[in-house]
């Protein structure tokens, strides 16, 4: 490379001597052409080099040094690189891999690379430069592992010298206060914090548990600080890139217990100037109003509300009570809480009262008789349970989550539910203690807000009465202690409680268990007969109406095992599709049912279809397996009512091998919509049928097809986003045949009224014939344009024929004029008289120019001119008629 460039540089040095003497006044044409040639044969050398350097002569980058001392324009070149480095940090699905082999430190693109790298190993990389778009990097990189490394010393930098762009890809350790800890994608997401600095530290490797735990810890941190930088390759973020929790990190001090900071009034922060507002966290409670796209919350107290922004990975629904702890931020038209953590309280309560109460309790002057037992509270209407009441009594705890903050009591009238936002009492299931608060009317029924503990001892669990569910839906046994039997269906962690999916009678429930653990939960259950006591929780809209309940398990010892699931339920008996729900005397029915089939259509993440000999059906699943139309299949699933046919919920599938898609059946609407539901055989089935487009739409990842089939309009779905980009715009009144797994729409009634086919690719959708051009607007178009012109054809014809009939007449008037003038001089050389001359005179006249006797009788009494000079009669009349003849011939 040093030759390249140093010719490249002899070359500048000779163009910019010859063209000073080249260009210089006073040089003669010959010198001129001279010096051109010269010049022609100085370049030759330095022009002759090859397009690529690395591709005639490369040279070789051989260490991290010389790689990041390359310009923009050198690394372009594609310069290859072979040289021998320790790993820093390896991350194959976030495609970084940091090396460092002692003259400096960078990066390689391991794009495409499947062997396994760890940290300190050392390897010999090969590549090509690449300019990157800060610092030159690596690319097409191949490894060979060569053995075990040491990794350099870590220098102690400050945060705000991260933001370099000659830190990018270096080794650091850096100090800090955590603020806030999360999951993204696999990886500990730590907010650490310097004074007023701050740095997002991705850790690779870390310990499944409770990541709130690291907040508030003082810590240094080991790893690569990767710089971000804008399209002018100007840095503007740093990140540190942690290969291990255990190895590179050092907690100095322990996470500080950031929720016993006092609680701020929201109203009172949104009040405060952003001078004015704490430099530190901040602490608030409310009841979440909202929750916003990119991890935002809105939460809301009496006195306001404010936006929480955190990084954390949870469902909080609208509702619900939270605690949120963050940094203020108004420089914005409104408050946020910024790099914030939330942990859930419980169920949500009215708004907050100024004073930190969770629920809406007033204080009345009089005073308020004291409730002795929880039937009495239960009993208070919501205005009287605002008043708050005074409460004594002693119960027995059913049920305790100090992380979502729940407390259930019963005593021997009822159970309720109790408050303990702002409390947090050291309680445990089964304990007697005597509770005192006030009364509050909660969000469905009455609870007991501000409450106060005095453990007495132990206690035995109230006798759980056995209930339908039908029972329980009856609100009558809200926050009491039950007992329910069903078969479980699934089993999933939500938020580190285990819940369970229980199928009760006709209907279902979900029961959880409290426990922070990151595993999926004890999956044997699943297809299991129990037999489960807990709290029953009711669920409810904002109107105070039960819409659902659920079932507060305190542990597994609270789970009886009545029938034990399968050891390998594919190992039992394949049923035919069209068995599903028939009668049976057991129940078996409610257990998982085993069916074989082939795929027709196979939507990851969400169902598939699948088909035998006897019919079709629907399973809803989660699996994620990839599968294609005709392959067989083993599914296991829950049977349950459907549209017209049963379908599986939480299915369960195992692929037996490739096979052959069934051959779709030709159908109409008529045919499917008008038979018996018991004979109705098409639902769930591959089909295939010939419609007319009315409307095609486009949604988000799905396209819509509305087609007509005679009299019926049905619906075409096509819901993988990927293939709907192929799918061509189709005419509206195309003659379409569309294929598809039928899926029958039935109303209140169950009667089936519409269907919905599900269409597996573009390929689906057969254009049959296009719609004539002659439409009907555009014939009624076309028929307007030619009635306009005919009406205005007829309007000019009967003008012309107007024109040519008045024309007509003065010709018709004039040679008249003219015969009548021509036969003048005969009539009167017969005349004998003056006075048969004057006659004939009068009589031509009048013929002429329509004057009577009586003005040229009077004319010739008056000038005598008549009977004097008949000549000058006839002049004058002569030149009437001249002038009547040109004037008939103008008009002409």
């Amino acid at each position: 490379m040093t030759n390249v460039f140093a010719t490249s540089r002899r070359a500048v040095g000779r163009i910019r001597r010859l063209g000073a003497w080249f260009f210089g006044n006073g040089q003669s044409g010959f010198h001129r052409v001279c010096a051109g040639a010269f010049l022609l044969v100085s370049l030759g050398p330095a022009f002759a080099q090859p397009r690529n350097p690395a591709e005639s002569n490369p040279v070789l980058i051989t260490s991290l040094g010389q790689l990041r001392s390359l310009s923009v324009v050198q690394a372009s070149l594609h310069l290859p690189v072979r040289l021998q480095a320790v790993v820093l940090h390896f991350d194959p699905e976030w495609h970084l891999l940091f090396l460092h082999d002692g003259s400096a430190s960078g990066y390689a693109n391991p794009a495409g690379l499947t062997e396994r790298l760890e940290v300190g190993q050392k390897v010999v990389v090969e590549g090509v430069t690449d300019p990157g778009l800060l610092s030159p990097f690596i690319a097409r990189v191949r490894v060979v592992a060569k053995g075990p490394g040491a990794l350099p010393s870590a220098p102690l930098v400050a945060m705000q010298d991260l933001r370099r762009s000659n830190m990018d890809a270096q080794w650091v350790e850096v100090r800090g206060v955590v603020r806030s800890a999360a999951d993204e994608e696999g990886r500990l997401l730590l907010h650490l914090a310097d004074g007023a600095e701050w740095l997002k530290v991705y850790v690779l490797e870390h310990p499944k548990t409770n990541l709130t735990q690291f907040v508030g810890a003082k810590l240094r941190a080991r790893g690569v600080c990767a710089v971000q930088a804008d399209e002018k390759r100007e840095p503007l973020e740093a990140r540190l890139f942690v290969p291990s929790f255990a190895r590179d990190i050092v907690v100095e001090q322990g996470s500080q217990d950031l929720f016993a900071a006092p609680v701020r009034r929201i109203g009172e922060l949104t009040n405060l100037s952003q001078q004015q507002l704490p430099p530190g966290p901040v602490r608030v409670r409310g009841n979440v109003t909202s929750s916003l796209p990119a991890k935002s919350l809105i939460v809301q107290d009496a006195t306001g509300s404010l936006e929480v922004h955190t990084e954390q990975e949870s469902t909080v629904r609208p509702g619900l009570l939270v605690e949120a702890v963050g940094w203020p931020n108004s420089k914005t038209d409104k408050l946020v809480l910024e790099r914030a953590i939330y942990r859930r309280l419980g169920f949500a309560s009215p708004p907050l009262a100024v004073d930190g109460a969770a629920s809406d309790v007033s204080h009345a002057p009089e005073l308020l008789p004291l409730l002795t037992t929880l039937q009495m509270v239960r009993e208070l209407s919501p205005d009287e349970a605002k008043r708050g009441y005074p409460v004594r009594v002693r119960a027995v705890v059913t049920y305790f989550d100090s992380f979502w903050q729940m407390l259930f009591a019963q005593d021997g009238t009822a159970g309720i539910f109790v408050e303990i936002a702002d409390t947090e009492p050291d309680l445990k299931q089964s304990q007697w203690v005597e509770l005192e608060g006030l009364s509050a009317p909660g969000l469905f029924a009455p609870v007991i807000a501000r409450p106060a503990f005095q453990i007495l001892g132990e206690a035995p669990e109230p006798k759980p009465p056995l209930y339908s569910l039908p029972e329980l839906l009856t609100g009558q046994h809200d926050s009491e202690w039950v007992e329910v039997e069903g078969i479980v269906h699934a089993v999933k962690n939500v938020e580190g409680h285990v819940q369970l999916d229980i199928a009760v009678g006709a209907g279902s429930l979900t029961g959880h268990l409290p426990g922070r653990s990151d595993s999926p939960g004890p999956t044997d259950l699943v297809d299991a007969k129990v037999r489960v006591r807990g709290v029953c929780g009711s669920e409810f809209n904002p109107q105070r109406q039960l819409t659902g309940v659920g079932l507060f398990i305190p542990d597994l010892a609270h789970l009886a095992m009545e029938e034990a699931a399968p050891a390998d339920s594919f190992a039992g008996p394949v049923q035919p599709i069209n068995s599903l729900l028939q009668f049976n005397a057991s129940d078996l029915a409610m257990h998982r049912a085993h069916v074989r089939g082939v795929v027709t259509l196979w939507r990851p993440g969400k169902s598939v279809f699948v088909q035998d000999e006897t019919g079709g059906v629907l399973v809803k699943m989660r699996q994620t397996d990839a599968l294609q139309p005709g392959d067989l299949i083993e599914v296991l699933g829950f049977p349950v009512a459907g549209g017209v046919t049963p379908q599986l919920q939480h299915g369960l599938l195992r692929r037996i091998g490739p096979g052959a898609a069934p051959e779709p059946v030709a159908a109409t609407v008529q045919q499917i919509l008008r038979a018996a539901p018991a004979k109705n055989v098409l639902d769930a089935r591959l089909l295939r049928l010939q419609a007319y487009l009315m409307e095609q739409s486009a949604g988000p990842g799905e396209e819509t097809l509305l087609l007509r089939d005679g009299d019926d309009i049905f619906t075409a779905r096509l819901e993988d986003e990927a293939k709907r980009a192929v799918l061509p715009t189709l005419k509206k009144g195309s003659l379409l045949e569309v294929t598809g797994a039928c899926q029958v729409q039935v109303d209140e009634n169950r009667e089936a009224r519409s269907i919905l086919l599900h269409l597996r690719s573009p390929q689906d959708v057969v254009l049959l014939h296009s719609p004539s051009s002659w439409t009907t607007a555009r014939l009624v178009g076309v028929m307007g344009v030619l009635a306009v012109i005919i009406a205005g054809t007829l309007a000019w014809v009967a003008t012309l024929r107007r024109q040519v009939g008045r024309q007509t007449a003065q010709l018709r008037r004039q040679f008249e004029r003219e015969t009548a003038f021509a036969n003048l001089g005969t009539k009167l050389s017969a005349g004998t008289t003056p006075k048969e001359a004057g006659e004939v005179i009068t009589k031509v006249a009048g013929e002429l120019f329509g004057w009577d006797a009586a003005f040229l009788s009077l004319y010739s009494a008056e000038q005598n001119k008549i009977s004097s000079s008949p000549r000058r009669v006839v002049h004058f009349l002569a030149f009437r008629a001249s002038s009547s003849f040109h004037i008939a011939a103008h008009e002409i």
